[in-house]
């Protein structure tokens, strides 16, 4: 039996809820559409790159992070291979003749979907019915365990923040939002940024504190000792992320995430199959 693929839908949806992982918070993404071109996004999302020719160990850094997110193995050769992109190296200007409109979201989500095997959450028979929230839960437990290398075993009833810590609940929720075509809330955007913003906030203050120091000429020992805000704080933000909870009150368990996912309407969830009114039972 052939592995599940993903619908390109899906993969365009995950791009985008990867590309929200990165640090760039005041960019304003552009849509993200099939036939949009990959160096003309990130152009927009990277001021530095803005009319410029990127470089293409950069795009194979991006691919990298493509491969992170979709779980799949690939080389530098079968990509450079599919794009152009030793043309692109060689002659730019024959590339951007001849390949660059094949350089698109779109061409990424097929390469992607016929490497990537996709998790599941479509419904499976329990005692001759069919179950949609049994089906869900067995895709989440499919993506909690590619996720975390030691998943603990958990059940339905299990609170979804017990199993998932700190930064494993963001890469969670944000591969969930991608294979249900964004279909589940997002997680609030200041708990999903807090280190990052944290970082910079930690930088800036230490930073101006420094100066002050500096000019009105006190020992270097009291710029050692601001600097150290810097870890301490971070490690604070670190032990708040890891405790808080972001999760909707209603989405507490695997079991209210399994409900939810069993009533989209969605690639991930039923396929090409209709809808029954099994939807809601069966989970217990």
């Amino acid at each position: 039996m052939s592995p599940l693929r993903y619908s390109e839908k899906q993969i365009l949806c995950g791009i985008a809820e990867q590309l929200c992982l990165g640090p760039d918070l005041l960019v304003t993404r552009p849509p993200l559409k099939a036939e949009v071109r990959i160096d003309h996004y990130l152009q927009s999302l990277i001021p530095t790159w803005v009319d410029e020719e990127i470089e293409i160990s950069d795009f194979f850094a991006y691919f990298q992070y493509m491969e992170y997110y979709f779980r799949f193995k690939s080389s530098h050769s079968e990509w450079s291979e599919y794009f152009k992109l030793n043309i692109y190296k060689a002659d730019y200007e024959k590339w951007e003749e001849f390949y660059a409109a094949d350089f698109t979201f779109g061409r990424l989500a097929q390469f992607i979907a016929a490497r990537a095997t996709a998790i599941s959450f479509q419904p499976v028979e329990v005692l001759g019915t069919e179950c949609g929230p049994a089906g869900a839960f067995y895709g989440l437990q499919g993506l909690v365990k590619s996720l975390k290398k030691r998943s603990p075993d958990f059940g339905p009833s299990t609170r979804i923040r017990d199993v998932l810590k700190g930064d494993s609940v963001v890469y969670f929720w944000s591969q969930l939002r991608g294979i249900t075509e964004q279909g589940v809330v997002e997680l609030p955007a200041g708990w999903r940024y807090l280190q990052v913003t944290a970082f910079a906030s930690l930088i800036c203050f230490t930073t101006v504190v420094a100066v002050l120091i500096s000019l009105l000429k006190l020992e270097p020992v009291y710029i050692a000792s601001i600097f150290a805000v810097v870890p301490v704080g971070m490690f604070a933000v670190w032990i708040y992320q890891r405790w808080s909870n972001p999760l909707p009150s209603d989405l507490q368990t695997f079991r209210d995430l399994a409900v939810l996912i069993a009533n989209l309407d969605c690639e991930a969830v039923w396929g090409s199959n209709m809808k029954t009114d099994s939807a809601g039972k069966g989970l217990t």
